[in-house]
This record gives structure tokens, sequence and C-alpha cells, in this order.
């Protein structure tokens, strides 16, 4: 998976520790950054939800499941919260450049 797929993956409704119903979520994936947890390195996505939040998911999360593969850039121009397009051409620079 990389940035600018689609994805969907299951998970407890709301924010609250209250929270019992499992939902299915899908998002765009518009970012990502390597964690550490006990000795090991995880890569976490930066995920634009359908609920408009921006949520960290876990590369391995067990019901992550990839949708369709890259948008175009018009639809991730879109995602990126509706950046002018010169703010979104550099960030898209940057984020093609980042694994370079």
């Amino acid at each position: 998976m990389r940035i600018g797929d689609m994805i969907e993956w299951r998970g407890l409704k709301g924010h609250s520790m209250h929270a019992d119903e499992v939902v299915t979520f899908r998002g765009v994936i518009v970012g990502s950054a390597i964690h550490k947890w006990d000795h090991e390195k995880i890569l976490v996505w930066q995920v634009l939800d359908n609920t408009g939040q921006r949520v960290g998911l876990r590369e391995d999360e067990p019901t992550l499941k990839l949708l369709s593969s890259l948008l175009a850039d018009e639809q991730l121009e879109n995602v990126v919260g509706g950046m002018s397009a010169e703010r979104f051409s550099h960030w898209r620079a940057e984020k093609l450049n980042e694994d370079r």
C-alpha cells in the first residue's frame, strides 16, 4: 500500500472507552510514519477516513484491505483538503520523492 490508496478496515464506532459497535471505515492514505514499539518498527498510515477524521492505522491491522490503488491527481487533490493547485503540486512532489 502507498499514499493515494483507498483502504477499508473495521473498528469501534466512536472515541469513548464504552464504544462497542464495530463498523467498517473507508479512507485514503495521505501519509505515513514509522513508530517504534517494544524493539520493533511499525509503519503507521495516516488516513483521512470517511468521517472526515485523520487517523493513524498500523500496517499490520488485521482487517485492513486495499480497495483501489492510487487515486488520480484530481481525486487526491480533493482529499488533501482542497489545496491550491500550486500547494498540491508541491505536496505531491514531496510525497513522490520521499522514498528516493
